[in-house]
């Protein structure tokens, strides 16, 4: 045989081949996974995109009704311009604006 045959590696370097042939495969299955992460990365945004928009509506719809109970709050709260009680079987008005209709006198008969 005129060939030549491979030399063995020395046995303190076989630790080093197994540590070095470990690090590529794992340098290979992360590569791998982060690829497939970004293939999969547009259906992802997608989806967000979709639910982004769910949410947008939701919380359209949302400052919609509070700008409602927000307008009726303070409505409730103005002082009115005419107070209406019932006294004697007569309606009767007092104008809020100019007097605090505590004393008869201000209360006219209205209709």
């Amino acid at each position: 045989m005129t060939g030549k045959t491979k030399k063995k590696p020395s046995w303190w370097m076989i630790p080093s081949i197994v540590v070095a042939s470990v690090a590529a495969l794992t340098a290979l299955g992360t590569f791998i996974t982060k690829s497939s992460d970004y293939i999969e990365l547009p259906e992802a945004v997608a989806a967000t995109q979709v639910k982004n928009d769910e949410q947008d509506s939701a919380i359209d719809k949302l400052t919609a009704i509070q700008a409602t109970w927000q307008d009726i709050y303070q409505q409730q709260q103005a002082v009115p311009d005419i107070m209406v009680r019932y006294h004697k079987r007569q309606k009767q008005c007092c104008n809020a604006s100019r007097y605090h209709c505590e004393a008869d006198e201000h209360w006219y008969t209205c209709q």
